[in-house]
């Protein structure tokens, strides 16, 4: 039976010389982590792990300076303003994933911030 996957992304093999040390080290703390979680934690993951750590995924808007509170609101009722949009930064997180799911979560409230603020 084959082993099932770990990682549900497209992968890439890398090989990686480290010192026996810091190898050491990983693997003390994957047998203290496989103790308390419900899955195998190897020294990859581990790796895989610190490797995120270092980036990051920024999900981005083009948002209403209305909704930011950088255009008075008055002012555009009044014809003397224009709400325009600037790129703001509304979530950061580790990975493409946990991106993807923030923004599912919140699509609602990412869509309500782009939206420009009108008079009818």
């Amino acid at each position: 039976m084959a082993r099932p996957p770990k990682i549900e992304e497209k992968t890439k093999t890398y090989n990686l010389l480290m010192t026996v040390s810091q190898y050491d080290k990983l693997a003390t703390l994957s047998e203290e982590r496989q103790k308390t979680e419900l899955e195998q934690v190897s020294v990859a993951d581990l790796i895989r792990e610190a490797i995120d750590l270092y980036i990051h995924w920024q999900v981005l808007t083009p948002a209403s300076m209305v909704r930011l509170g950088e255009t008075s609101r008055e002012l555009v009722k009044q014809g003397e303003a224009v709400d325009l949009t600037k790129w703001v930064t509304v979530h950061v997180t580790n990975s493409q994933r946990q991106a993807k799911k923030w923004l599912d979560t919140n699509a609602g409230y990412v869509l309500k911030l782009s939206t420009p603020y009108e008079v009818a």
